[in-house]
């Protein structure tokens, strides 16, 4: 039971720092979040490609598959993708 409690705490703890850096990152600059955005982007398309490929078993499993697509997709996102927010108007 207190494992869970410690499980419990700990993903309060992290969604609690993602809010709180997604405020700050409201009131930051079009180039900074583009900047942001990009690196976040590359970092988990990099951390998705590493987890398929490190629980990469005897043969194609469609789990580490579908995780190496993503990879690629995000990283492909982040290297040339579009970063414009479209107007709010």
């Amino acid at each position: 039971m207190i494992k869970g409690l410690y499980i419990m705490l700990i993903v309060f703890a992290v969604v609690a720092i993602l809010a709180w850096v997604m405020n700050k990152l409201g009131k930051v600059s079009d180039s900074v979040r583009k900047k942001y955005m990009r690196g976040f982007f590359i970092g988990y398309g990099i951390l998705l490609l590493v987890q398929a490929g490190l629980t990469q078993g005897e043969g194609l499993d469609f789990f580490n598959v579908l995780l190496g697509l993503f990879g690629v997709f995000f990283l492909w996102h982040g290297l040339f993708g579009k970063k414009e927010r479209t107007s709010k108007s």
